[in-house]
């Protein structure tokens, strides 16, 4: 159970004061000044240990305090030893500062970035900065976009720590990118573009399209697709103990794709859904490509707006608002009727449905981020005050260890085809309480725990 692991450490500092205590010698032995200060410094150590040795703790990593630079990153493998970082900067929140030597205006960023080889690792095998300078005449809004080479080798994972800072404006963005060189044929060995051969820096493709794609570490001139509709089951709630169901696998079409003569591969995505794609039709390792909704990750559809407040309706109030007439009418009079009045309700609507946005952007795995065990959580109780990650687990945790109130969600990564961000977390009735008082704050129109 979850709520035992909460006060085990308290149990170990309490028996080891009792074992002493009852021992008849005990009190002469902590008249010295010397042991009582290395008794005392033992219990400090053992009440402050966490449960999750080697765990890193990170107490930024979902919080909104770094958003000041919309960047996003693709890696791929190029060969053996190499890899190379792809970045795109939206340079519409940057600061152009005026060169008086050449009367251009010059935007100006340092990327730093530290190569570990586990996430709990304090050891860097590789870090650099990248000066990124963009020069205009007249500053016009578009992306400023790049690549780095970093050295990593076959058969290597390891975790990318990331720091873009624009120096005029003293905004910073900080983000992880997990690199996986196990295989030459998973995801990071595949290079994704449109048909107008921009780089697409995301394996969710809004809308019907055609894109295309190549791995240039494989000789392979066929690739075959697996296509399946995408689940939209929603979790259970933390204290549900009822059996998850495994991922189905089964697919609804298998179909090949050749290579062109410059080494592309052309993939039609007409339908929403998940595209693996494998260099063998029976082969599990693959690239995992997901056909979404246009907006995406955004919520702007009113069957989205109302499908995603499931976790904090009644039944009643659920089916009233899928069969209303007026939808639009129906998600105004539920948010209002909640927060009390109009201004409060806008308030309300901004930041839950915030939340399933960075939970798409963040949790998406084989479904939508808000779908997901870490998504739910985020969404119903806020970013958590500090995670814990390890190889394969990260640990929430909300308040204080051992006050009132504290709170603590483990998830495991599961292993699936499709994806490296899929997480399963611990359920127990213990969470049942914490849950329905997060719920009522959010059904009283208060935001819980807004941070």
């Amino acid at each position: 159970m979850n709520h035992i692991k909460h006060i085990r450490v308290f149990k170990t500092g309490a028996f080891l004061l009792y074992v002493l205590q009852c021992h008849r010698e005990a009190s002469r032995w902590l008249k010295s000044p010397l042991r009582l200060l290395c008794f005392f410094t033992l219990c400090v150590l053992i009440s402050c240990k966490t449960s999750t040795p080697g765990a890193r703790k990170n107490e930024n990593l979902y919080k909104q305090n770094n958003i000041d630079i919309d960047v996003s990153y693709v890696i791929c493998h190029e060969n053996d030893s190499v890899s190379r970082l792809y970045y795109t900067i939206d340079n519409k929140e940057l600061v152009y500062k005026k060169n008086p030597d050449d009367s251009l205006f010059t935007a100006e960023l340092r990327l730093f970035y530290k190569l570990q080889l586990s996430v709990s690792s304090k050891q860097f095998s590789d870090t650099s900065t990248l000066v990124i300078k963009d020069r205009q005449a007249v500053v016009k809004k578009g992306m400023i976009t790049g690549s780095k080479t970093i050295c990593v080798y076959q058969g290597t994972k390891a975790y990318l720590e990331l720091e873009l800072r624009d120096i005029n404006r003293k905004a910073y963005n900080k983000s992880e990118l997990a690199i996986n060189k196990l295989s030459r044929l998973n995801a990071q060995n595949y290079l994704l573009k449109n048909t107008d051969s921009s780089l697409i820096y995301s394996s969710y493709i809004n809308g019907a399209r055609t894109i295309v794609l190549s791995n240039q570490r494989i000789a392979n001139r066929v690739l075959y697709v697996h296509y399946k509709q995408t689940d939209n089951l929603l979790p259970p709630p933390p204290f549900s103990l009822k059996e998850i169901p495994p991922l189905n696998i089964r697919y609804d079409t298998v179909f090949a794709l050749n290579k062109t003569m410059d080494n592309w591969f052309v993939l039609n995505m007409d339908k929403q859904g998940i595209y693996f794609l494998s260099a063998d039709s029976s082969d599990k390792n693959g690239c995992t490509i997901y056909g979404v909704n246009e907006d995406f990750p955004k919520v702007t559809s009113h069957y989205q707006m109302i499908e995603s407040i499931r976790f904090i309706t009644s039944k009643e109030e659920y089916s009233d608002l899928v069969s209303a007439t007026n939808k639009q009418e129906a998600i105004e009079k539920f948010w209002i009727g909640i927060g009390g009045n109009r201004d409060r309700a806008k308030s309300l609507i901004k930041k839950y449905y915030g939340r399933v946005q960075d939970a798409n952007t963040k949790f998406s795995s084989w479904k939508e981020g808000w779908r997901t065990d870490r998504g739910m959580i985020y969404i119903i109780f806020g970013p958590p005050q500090y995670v814990y990650q390890s190889e394969g687990q990260e640990i929430w945790t909300y308040g204080n260890t051992g006050s009132p109130g504290a709170l603590r969600f483990e998830f495991n990564r599961i292993n699936n085809m499709y994806s490296d961000n899929d997480y399963l977390m611990s359920r127990d009735t213990y969470f049942k309480d914490p849950w329905y008082l997060a719920v009522d704050a959010w059904r009283e129109g208060r935001v819980y725990m807004d941070n």
